[in-house]
């Protein structure tokens, strides 16, 4: 159990440095962006949030790892929130124009489906973590929703385009999809050494 810890710390402490948070969405520039483009850089500026979060679980020493495990927790409660708003502010919305779609395909989606890509990457690297505090079910249930979230997210983005764009949003949809599925696998396997301690 010693060897384990000091293991996990070691890991933690020399490879990796301190998290960068993300820039909160700008109200004034949101003024002059369409609705699907706000809803877009909301879950981005969540989802990269989540990745601070994730981050600092793998620097937290053990005894800091239940407050880390919360701070996580909640975190992902503002992304499916941020998602659920979203889609049913584009649901509620007038269907984008051309300009609308080319713009929010140009850099905010692609930005949203970064983000998500690089939070897939820290959920590999903490699992270990996540298994030696029992938090392995949680999780799934957490992965499980989001992957739901942002599914409907990408649908009634793309269900709201103008026609020859109504796959703007796919690389995200696609995205959640792959990462999500494919991290529900990853901790659906059974832990070597059961625990307690996950929130």
């Amino acid at each position: 159990m010693l060897f384990t810890r000091l293991a996990v710390l070691s890991f933690a402490a020399g490879t990796f440095a301190a998290p960068i948070a993300p820039i909160a969405p700008n109200v004034e520039a949101a003024a002059s962006q369409s609705i699907y483009e706000v809803a877009t850089n909301r879950v981005t500026y969540e989802v990269e949030q989540l990745n601070v979060k994730l981050d600092a679980i793998i620097l937290a020493r053990p005894e800091q790892r239940n407050a880390a495990a919360a701070a996580i927790k909640e975190q992902v409660g503002h992304v499916l929130h941020a998602e659920a708003d979203g889609a049913n502010s584009m649901r509620g919305a007038k269907p984008a124009t051309v300009l609308e779609a080319s713009t929010l395909g140009l850099l905010p989606v692609n930005q949203l489906t970064t983000a998500t890509m690089a939070s897939a990457g820290k959920w590999t690297r903490i699992k270990d973590i996540v298994y030696q505090m029992g938090g392995q079910q949680k999780v799934v249930e957490m992965l499980t929703q989001m992957k739901t979230a942002g599914m409907q997210f990408s649908a009634e983005m793309n269900h709201q385009m103008p026609y020859g764009t109504q796959t703007v949003g796919k690389a995200y949809g696609d995205a959640v999809d792959r990462t999500m599925t494919t991290l529900i696998r990853e901790y659906s396997q059974p832990p070597r050494h059961p625990s307690a301690g996950w929130l």
